[in-house]
């Protein structure tokens, strides 16, 4: 599961950004990780998924990290 989540949100225009940092404690596959990330997303932002427009990932530096950048229909 997620052992940690770092988010930082900005505007621009019609979209929100949310730039998050996420690790996890074990090795989880991608549809898994992106479940999990918009599940947090849901319960600490109360982000609809519906909304999200894009989600992009990279891995981290560190093993288990990996960064998200997830833009979502402003209301």
């Amino acid at each position: 599961m997620i052992k940690s989540f770092d988010c930082v949100k900005s505007q621009k225009d019609t979209v929100l950004i949310y730039d998050l940092k996420v690790k996890f404690d074990s090795y989880i596959d991608k549809d898994k990780r992106l479940n999990l990330v918009k599940t947090e997303l849901e319960k600490n932002y109360q982000i609809d998924p519906a909304k999200i427009i894009s989600i992009e990932t990279w891995v981290g530096k560190r093993p288990r990290t990996h960064l998200y950048k997830v833009k979502v229909k402003k209301e």
